[in-house]
């Protein structure tokens, strides 16, 4: 995942293209299955200084990525702080095919969070499948295609449930390259010599 932080013009930021703050880059690891946008297997939740990722499976996986940068002095560590929990926290294991959110309760670093396993549903894709294939409008409504196997269910973790917060393999984005860059348009546009037909 790559995490951009920008900062937008207080004066024309509709004209002035937002200047890149922080840029970090992170491998999530591998996803065996297939991958469908509308439905990753991946939850982010923020607060102000911090994003987090986390994602499906048995043991409570979080990423706690910087939003911006903690420059000292002349220069930028060479890589970001990208942690993870201590600790292994195990989810029920219906949590592997379910949301997993993970809320910070407040933006102090050793404050409580929660850990929250989405409701779990299954659509109910034969009935759907053998209208399409009958040629007949799918009337099913929402409701009746999904049913809930097990509603959601949360747990508060104080730090100390997690072992605080350790340095995590992260890859950063070298801060001499473009990449994030949003630059201003190069020429303005031209309703007549930009338009075909």
């Amino acid at each position: 995942m790559l995490v951009l932080t920008y900062r937008l013009s207080t004066s024309k930021p509709t004209r002035s293209p937002p200047v890149l703050l922080h840029r970090v880059k992170v491998d999530l690891g591998k996803h065996e299955g297939r991958l469908s946008v509308s439905q990753l297997p991946f939850v982010l939740t923020w607060t102000p200084r911090d994003l987090f990722i986390s994602r499906q499976g048995t043991i409570l996986e979080v990423f706690r990525i910087q939003l911006f940068s903690e420059c000292i002095g002349n220069g930028c560590p060479s890589e970001q702080s990208i942690l993870v929990p201590k600790k292994k926290t195990l989810l029920p294991d219906s949590a592997a095919l379910r949301d997993v959110y993970f809320v910070p309760l407040s933006d102090d670093r050793n404050g409580a969070s929660m850990v929250v396993v989405g409701s779990e549903t299954r659509v109910k894709a034969a009935l759907v499948e053998d209208l399409v294939e009958l040629g007949l409008p799918d009337e099913t409504s929402e409701s009746q295609k999904r049913r809930t196997l097990a509603p959601c269910i949360g747990a508060i973790l104080q730090i100390e449930d997690i072992g605080g917060w350790d340095r995590a393999e992260g890859i950063s984005v070298p801060q001499g390259r473009s990449m994030g860059n949003l630059d201003m348009r190069k020429e303005k546009f031209d309703p007549v010599d930009d338009c075909d037909g």
